[in-house]
């Protein structure tokens, strides 16, 4: 099952995008990496509070991975 967080505002070019991670289990206090679709540029999520389990991620959703760093939080 994936988890989804579902429409984020992307760092690198301002658009929302759905954001999802598959196989594992979202850690809230860890920070995350994705590759932004309309960039290519890499870029960090964190404060993830909001995720709904999903079976499949929705077309065009952004995978993260776990970075297993603290989220870095203040």
């Amino acid at each position: 099952m994936s988890c989804l967080l579902l429409r984020r505002g992307c760092k690198v070019c301002g658009k929302p995008h759905d954001f999802f991670l598959c196989g594992e289990v979202l850690n809230t206090n860890e920070r995350y990496e994705y590759q932004c679709p309309e960039t290519g540029q890499q870029e960090f999520l964190w404060e993830i509070v909001n995720i709904q389990a999903v079976p499949q991620p929705p077309p065009g959703a952004v995978e993260i991975h776990p970075t297993r760093r603290p989220s870095e939080r203040r």
